[in-house]
């Protein structure tokens, strides 16, 4: 609450909103989270990101919850690309254990490339 002003934009992933509405912070994309499935294309996945650009989102804050009921472990497991994102895009600044969270490295919202390829990493080559 110290870092946030009510209404302001702030990720929870993949899905505790009940964090947003404790702190009167928003989500800033149209999807409500990013359980398993729910990014099913790659063009779900840039919307996404888009949505989290344009949005200015200083912080995501992200859960180390399971989905066991769908056999897919945490984030980083069933969505790689989601937890890339995050690292590359954000600096871990807190890890309460179960919840980890992070700020944007863009400062300044002119610093926003216009290429928004340019802050989604490529999947690492399977070799």
């Amino acid at each position: 609450r110290a870092n946030t002003d009510p209404g302001d934009p702030v990720a929870v992933l993949p899905e505790e909103q009940l964090i947003n509405f404790l702190a009167e912070t928003r989500h800033p994309t149209r999807d409500t989270g990013v359980g398993p499935g729910r990014l099913a294309t790659p063009a779900d996945e840039r919307r996404f990101f888009r949505e989290l650009e344009e949005a200015e989102t200083k912080f995501i804050v992200v859960s180390k919850r399971r989905y066991r009921e769908f056999n897919a472990g945490g984030l980083a497991g069933y969505n790689p690309r989601v937890m890339s994102y995050v690292r590359f895009n954000y600096e871990l600044v807190l890890d309460t254990g179960f919840y980890r969270i992070f700020r944007s490295r863009v400062l300044r919202p002119e610093a926003v490339p216009q290429d928004l390829s340019r802050r989604i990493p490529e999947p690492a080559a399977s070799g």
